[in-house]
């Protein structure tokens, strides 16, 4: 009997070991599926994993899309063409994959390196240490986190939404 590598195992290591206690360190709180929240200052942040389900016994792919609001309308239900939505659904919110909260040079890194942006893969053993440390790590310890500790006022949240609502979702 021999080895056989399982990407879903690997990203449930990742999930499991680093992305849920370094969700939890910096207050954000577990919700339904692979989504935390958390409320800062007057802001409310949401950060998802958007996993692909083909070839999941060959490769795992994500992404992460980062969703903010003002406090204030994070109780508010819309509906949309007969079926209601949370907040992120309001005009008020906006979307974005956690790419765009990259600095320039950062992203310029990640397409030289990987050929594409937003999307983490899992696809053979040896590259699963890379993409945890030189990847996640990386992305989220020195530029995503830091920045979105920064939004904490209504002013601040306009102003990034201003920033990049050409690219909202």
């Amino acid at each position: 009997m021999y080895y056989v590598f399982q990407p879903k195992e690997f990203f449930n290591y990742i999930l499991k070991d680093y992305l849920i206690p370094l969700f939890k360190n910096n207050g954000y709180s577990k919700e339904r599926g692979n989504s935390w929240t958390k409320v800062n200052g007057e802001i409310l942040i949401k950060i998802s994993i958007d996993k692909a389900k083909s070839r999941m016994d060959k490769e795992v792919a994500f992404r992460f899309y980062i969703a903010m609001c003002p406090v204030v309308i994070k109780d508010v239900k819309v509906e949309r063409n007969g079926r209601i939505g949370d907040w992120t659904w309001d005009e008020r919110s906006f979307t974005l994959q956690e790419e765009y909260f990259l600095p320039k040079e950062r992203q310029e890194y990640k397409l030289k390196n990987h050929g594409y942006l937003g999307w983490y893969v899992i696809f053979r053993e040896n590259a699963c240490d890379k993409l945890l440390n030189d990847e996640l790590k990386v992305d989220f310890e020195h530029y995503l986190l830091p920045f979105l500790e920064e939004i904490k006022t209504e002013e601040l949240f306009n102003e990034v939404k201003n920033e990049y609502d050409w690219l909202v979702l």
